[in-house]
């Protein structure tokens, strides 16, 4: 059975490893925004009404590592803060956590790409959402870096995508970018297979 330690700090540096009483980590891939839950020891008002106080929004990280050294590393966004009195096992607050990608759902694009690659398009679909997304919302960047896992699509193709019929959300176009790539060459894709 392999052994995981962890490291879940809430950003910029309050490190709240010791607090965590659980952690679950919903990973579904590419199509679905990814999630998580922790339970944290909140005992004396810990996380709602004593320093650390956590509030929607906020950013945890949380680090993995497993016993052959191998990292899995993401930064969430407080969705929702559930207290808990628990008569056997005291106060507690569950935390459930969204991926920031979840803000590209609230964006709306309307643009069409003719004979464009996988790379230029998905860099043309978040240089836009960096552009008119919130103050509060998650800048994407390294979007446009084709090194060290950030943009891996192929820079060969030339296909065509519509997204100015309707408007269409912004993951879902990159989604569509993405999933495209699976087919055929002669039917628009590369013949291989990407994650978001």
């Amino acid at each position: 059975m392999t052994e995981f330690s962890y490291v879940v700090t809430i950003l910029p540096s309050t490190v709240i490893t010791d607090d965590i009483e659980e952690i679950e980590l919903i990973d579904v891939g590419t199509g679905e925004i990814k999630s998580a839950k922790i339970t944290l020891n909140a005992l004396n008002g810990k996380f709602l009404t004593s320093t650390p106080v956590l509030a929607q929004f906020d950013k945890i990280k949380i680090k993995i590592t497993d016993d052959s050294s191998n990292n899995y590393e993401q930064i969430y966004e407080v969705d929702r803060i559930i207290p808990i009195k628990n008569a056997g096992e005291g106060y507690k607050v569950d935390v459930e956590l969204l991926g920031q990608e979840h803000h590209l759902q609230n964006i709306d694009i309307t643009k069409q790409f003719y004979f464009k690659s996988a790379t230029s398009t998905t860099k043309d679909i978040i240089d836009f959402y960096n552009d008119i997304k919130g103050s509060s919302q998650p800048t994407v960047e390294n979007h446009g870096t084709f090194t060290s896992g950030n943009n891996e699509l192929p820079q060969w193709t030339a296909n065509n995508y519509e997204f100015g019929v309707s408007e269409v959300k912004a993951y879902d176009a990159l989604i569509d970018v993405v999933e495209g790539l699976g087919s055929s060459v002669a039917s628009g894709g590369a013949g291989d297979f990407f994650e978001l």
